[in-house]
C-alpha cells in the first residue's frame, strides 16, 4: 500500500484553458464601438446644425425687422415731405437699406420742397367766466375741472 500512496502525487488543479476572443466577439465589440461613435457624431452634427439654423433664423428676423423699419421711415418721409407720385418713384429707385441714410437722401433731394402742414386757424374767444353756483354743481365741476382751476388762477370766478 505504501507504494500506491507514493505514486499518487498531489498535483495542481487543472485550470481550464483560457479562450482567446473569437472573431465573432471581436466583430461584436467593434460594431458596438462603431455604433457609439456614430451616435456621438450624429449628436454633434445635430447640435452644429441647430446652431446654424438658429443663426440663420436670427439673421432673417433681423433683416425683416430692418425692412419693416425702412418701410416705416419711408412712409413717414413721404407724408412729411408730401411727396407726389413721381417723387415717390425716385425714392423707390434709391438703393438704400439704412433708415438714417434714407432720411438724409430725402432731405437732400426734396428738402427745399418741404412745406409746413397748414394748421387750422385758432379762433380768439373771450376767456370763460364761471360762477360760484356752477362750481358748486358736482357734475359741472367734473366736466370743467381744468378750465375752472385755470379760471380761478386768472381771477375769472364771479358770484
Amino acid at each position: 500500500m505504501e507504494a500506491q500512496n507514493q505514486e499518487t502525487e498531489i498535483t495542481e488543479p487543472v485550470k481550464p484553458p483560457v479562450e482567446q476572443p473569437t472573431e465573432d466577439l471581436r466583430a461584436t465589440l467593434r460594431s458596438e464601438i462603431e455604433a457609439e461613435l456614430r451616435e456621438a457624431l450624429r449628436k454633434e452634427i445635430e447640435a452644429e446644425l441647430r446652431e446654424k439654423l438658429r443663426e440663420e433664423i436670427a439673421k432673417e428676423y433681423e433683416a425683416q425687422r430692418r425692412k419693416e423699419e425702412l418701410q416705416r421711415v419711408r412712409q413717414s418721409l413721404i407724408e412729411e415731405y408730401e411727396l407726389n407720385s413721381e417723387q415717390i418713384e425716385v425714392l423707390d429707385l434709391l438703393p438704400i437699406e439704412d433708415p438714417t441714410e434714407l432720411s438724409r437722401r430725402v432731405e437732400r433731394l426734396f428738402g427745399r420742397q418741404k412745406t409746413p402742414k397748414v394748421k387750422s386757424p385758432q379762433l380768439i374767444t373771450e376767456p370763460e367766466v364761471f360762477t360760484v353756483a356752477q362750481i358748486k354743481d358736482p357734475a359741472f365741476w367734473r366736466q370743467n375741472r381744468e378750465k375752472i382751476l385755470r379760471a380761478a388762477a386768472e381771477g375769472r370766478i364771479v358770484e
